[in-house]
């Protein structure tokens, strides 16, 4: 089941026993994606101050998984919101300075937390009751939107970075919110017309305006924010599609009977890595912004996913569960040098570079 059918089972069980609920184109061709280009690899290496945020549940005996940091090349990884292995973090995300870091933690009953960069000050700034709740900040790092489920009263919320000033954004099962490159307007998935389709709207709160409605789902903006790429079930399998930053010239990059999901862009906005289902397994692939040249990158019998590309474009983070359970590797964007940085008998999962 994935994560908008538990949202939606959630609220049909919360409106049933009154428990409240929160935080928590183109040119593919047909069949699998189809290897005709190579990519091209910008630089050989990692700045020296590039971290990678990631979860690991490697006191998941004692209840925990936790939110942990490491060097671009694996070392001096740390647990950073080490909270006595008691509570289960999730959802960490950096603030675009990458001074902070935002996470929902079970400590207090369902919350979101902020702490500095290193785990020092974490700080509870919002308390609600449930899960599924993912904070963004916003562009200048001064505000955090949330969904959030209570019964009926569902939504987008937002507060400024302290947890003060909370207000509602939106009024229907709203989740996954983006922040355009120049913060002016919010990209999100929302289910309000009973289908999820992408909407966008401005950074206020005001100019709500559905751009599909094709049960889609996970709204990405370009790096120069003229397109939005995303993933789309209206063909039967999950498949991505790109538009215009208004909704229009909506054209389907891969054509596959098979999934295609987990979408990231390029830094410079030329390419998009995803994760393909089309050999079996899941794999990482890499394509250009306009569905051809689709060029994959892992071969292995186990699962490739979760890729996340490094913010100067030279390299690519990714989980593989070629070692018999999922650990995180990087790769160059044409499917070299593959690494891998962690390593132990447990998750260690979704991998986020530091801006």
């Amino acid at each position: 089941m994935n994560r908008k059918m538990e949202i939606l089972a959630g609220l049909i069980i919360m409106s049933l026993v009154l428990l409240p609920a929160a935080c928590g184109g183109g040119g593919g061709g047909g069949g699998q994606p189809t290897q005709t280009a190579t990519a091209h690899p910008t630089k050989t290496g990692q700045p020296a101050q590039s971290k990678i945020m990631f979860l690991s549940d490697r006191w998941m005996e004692l209840g925990a998984r936790e939110v942990y940091v490491m060097d671009a090349n694996g070392s001096n990884q740390k647990n950073i919101t080490n909270d006595g292995h008691q509570y289960r973090d999730w959802a960490p995300v950096w603030s675009p300075d990458g001074s902070k870091i935002a996470f929902c933690s079970y400590r207090l009953g369902y919350g979101i937390y902020v702490m500095n960069a290193d785990g020092s000050q974490q700080l509870n700034i919002k308390v609600v009751t449930g899960e599924n709740d993912i904070p963004t900040w916003s562009g200048d790092g001064s505000k955090i939107i949330f969904p959030y489920y209570e019964n009926t009263t569902n939504g987008l919320f937002m507060m400024n970075a302290d947890g003060t000033n909370v207000h509602r954004l939106t009024s229907s099962v709203d989740l996954e919110p983006e922040y355009s490159p120049d913060g002016s307007k919010i990209a999100y998935t929302s289910f309000a017309d009973n289908k999820y389709g992408i909407a966008v709207m401005n950074a206020d709160g005001s100019g709500q305006k559905r751009l599909s409605s094709g049960s889609d789902e996970l709204p990405r903006w370009s790096p120069d924010g003229s397109k939005i790429a995303f993933v789309s079930t209206r063909d039967g399998n999950s498949e991505i599609y790109i538009m215009d930053a208004d909704g229009t010239d909506q054209v389907r990059l891969t054509i596959n009977n098979f999934d295609d999901k987990q979408l990231d862009w390029s830094p410079d906005g030329s390419k998009i890595v995803f994760v393909s289902e089309s050999v079996g397994n899941s794999e990482v692939w890499v394509m250009d912004t306009d569905g051809t040249n689709q060029l994959r990158l892992t071969y292995n019998n186990a699962d490739d996913d979760q890729p996340a590309w490094s913010p100067d474009g030279s390299t690519i983070a990714f989980v593989s569960e070629r070692d018999g359970n999922p650990e995180i590797y990087t790769m160059n964007t044409d499917g070299s040098n593959q690494t891998r940085l962690s390593a132990n008998l447990v998750y260690d999962g979704e991998p986020q570079w530091s801006p």
